[in-house]
C-alpha cells in the first residue's frame, strides 16, 4: 500500500473513531490513539500557528511555494486572517487540489487537522508532479476563533 493511501486510510480512521466516541457515548469503552490527537490543535491561534510553520516546511521542501494572508477587519477581533498556501506542480501543471479547513467556522478544528495530515504524511513529490496544491485555512476565522 502506498504511502498516500496509508494517510488517507489512517485519517479516515482517526476521523471516525473520533465521531463515534463523540456520538455515541463510547468514549469510556474505547481509548482513542494518542498520535492520532497529534493532528488537533485546540485553538484558532494555534491552529493558524502550526498552518504557517507547515508552509514553512512546504516551502523548504518544495519550489515555487507561496504563502498569502488575507487579513479579515472586524470590530471585535482585529488579528482574524484568511491564510493560503500555493504548492504549483512541480513539473507539469494539469490539475489543482482544492483543500479547504471548513467554510462555517467550528469544523475548522477538524478540517485543520485533515490539512496538517495532509501536508505531513500524503504530500509528496511525486504526488505533485502534474498536481497543483491550494490550501485554504481559515476561511470563516471568526466563526473558527469563537
Amino acid at each position: 500500500m502506498n504511502k498516500s493511501l496509508r494517510g488517507f486510510l489512517r485519517l479516515n480512521c482517526c476521523l471516525l473513531t473520533l465521531s463515534l466516541a463523540t456520538f455515541s457515548g463510547i468514549a469510556q469503552q474505547r481509548e482513542i490513539e494518542k498520535e492520532w490527537l497529534s493532528y488537533f490543535d485546540s485553538s484558532y491561534v494555534e491552529c493558524r500557528e502550526e498552518f504557517i510553520a507547515q508552509t514553512e516546511m512546504l516551502a523548504e521542501k518544495f519550489s515555487g511555494v507561496r504563502y498569502f494572508d488575507i487579513y479579515v477587519p472586524g470590530n471585535i477581533d482585529g488579528d482574524l486572517h484568511v491564510d493560503l498556501c500555493y504548492v504549483p506542480a512541480q513539473r507539469e501543471p494539469k490539475k489543482l487540489l482544492i483543500l479547504s479547513s471548513g467554510i462555517h467556522g467550528i469544523e475548522g478544528f477538524v478540517g485543520h487537522a485533515v490539512q496538517e495530515l495532509f501536508t505531513r504524511e500524503i504530500l509528496t513529490e511525486e504526488l505533485i508532479q502534474e498536481t497543483g496544491i491550494l490550501l485554504i485555512h481559515g476561511i470563516n476565522p471568526y466563526g473558527f476563533k469563537y
